[in-house]
């Protein structure tokens, strides 16, 4: 790996921004051995988080060399969606690897590493997912979460032909050719968008590997059981009419161009057979 761009969303996160200032230290005093670009997106927050991001940066910048360091922030209003934040980010990035991770810290970027050191990044085409459902994984989560994560996995399994265990946590490793070019065609912004990415990650026929994580729930989620339980199910529902439709669109199209050729060549000239000496 010689180059990692880590893009991280954020939405109104001033109560715990501390502490990803705290993980990301932690993961950069490492040294890790190649550049590192920290793309900082401010989801249009209503609070203190774009100024203190713009603090983040400049103190990152004193303490770490900024010859392996880079830091973006971008910012825009109004607050459109985590899928949408990960996507400006992403889109900015330019390393040859893409982590994208969740504020608060719930996964410690250092685990990516441990991934490197076990030799579990095998194949530069594939993407790597944390899973929280992975046998070799410790979670400390509530109760509610687990329940919610796996009722949300249930349908996702049903309305689409996704196999993952875990398809909601945001901590997932990509390629950085193959993370721009799924992102660039990402519609959905809400709930639903990681299971868009990996449905276009399945169509390419491009592998999704899940692999063990340590996570940690942290205070101040925004999760609503009740609500988001129904909200999930709707932008599922949504998003697998559009892939449905947008699938028969590219066969149709396929099948219009085929016969337009064979129409066209209906009316090519009879020519006189190459004589052969």
């Amino acid at each position: 790996m010689d180059s990692l761009s880590i893009v991280v969303p954020f939405f109104d996160e001033e109560k715990r921004i501390e502490r990803f200032t705290q993980v990301i230290k932690e993961f950069l005093s490492h040294a890790p051995p190649y550049f590192v670009e920290l793309i900082l997106v401010d989801d249009g927050s209503k609070d203190t988080t774009l100024e203190q991001l713009s603090q983040i940066k400049q103190a990152l910048l004193l303490e770490f060399d900024p010859a392996y360091l880079a830091i973006r922030t971008h910012s825009y209003t109004p607050n459109r969606g985590k899928g949408y934040a990960l996507k400006q980010g992403v889109l900015r990035s330019k390393g040859q690897w893409v982590l994208t991770m969740d504020a608060d810290g719930a996964t410690h970027p250092l685990e990516m590493e441990r991934w490197l050191i076990k030799g579990l990044v095998k194949d530069p085409h594939s993407v790597y997912l944390g899973s929280r459902e992975h046998p070799e994984s410790r979670v400390q989560d509530h109760p509610h979460r687990r329940v919610l994560g796996r009722v949300f996995n249930a349908l996702i399994r049903l309305l689409t032909s996704l196999r993952l265990h875990d398809t909601q946590c945001g901590f997932k490793l990509y390629p950085g050719p193959i993370a721009r070019e799924v992102f660039s065609k990402l519609k959905e912004t809400g709930w639903s968008h990681d299971v868009e990415l990996l449905m276009r990650l399945k169509r390419r026929e491009i592998m999704a590997i899940e692999l063990p994580i340590r996570w940690e729930a942290i205070d101040e989620s925004k999760v609503r059981p009740l609500k988001d339980s129904f909200g999930m199910l709707i932008e599922l529902i949504k998003l697998r009419i559009r892939l449905i439709r947008e699938g028969n669109l590219k066969k149709r199209a396929l099948k219009n161009g085929m016969t337009l050729a064979i129409f066209c060549l209906s009316f090519w000239p009879d020519l006189p057979p190459t004589p052969f000496y």
